[in-house]
């Protein structure tokens, strides 16, 4: 299978397919939603150790202000 093969990745064991993207730069997190719908940061792989790594007032800061955004964009 090539490196990056976008059309078909599935997990070997659960069968869940999984969708890949290919970022630019070195973005450290990407911001996405928690089953319960409350953001989380989502480590991107290969991104620095010095860009994964957040205080948890840094992680809580981001995740206070993408709630505050989701939320006025919902009003």
């Amino acid at each position: 299978m090539p490196p990056l093969q976008e059309e078909l990745v599935v997990c070997p064991g659960c069968e869940l397919r999984i969708k890949l993207l290919v970022l630019t730069g070195d973005p450290g997190y990407v911001i996405g939603r928690a089953p319960n719908g409350e953001p989380m940061l989502i480590p991107v792989q290969g991104s620095s150790k010095a860009k994964l790594e957040l205080s948890a007032e840094e992680r809580e800061r981001l995740l206070a202000e993408t709630r505050k955004h989701w939320d006025d964009n919902n009003r």
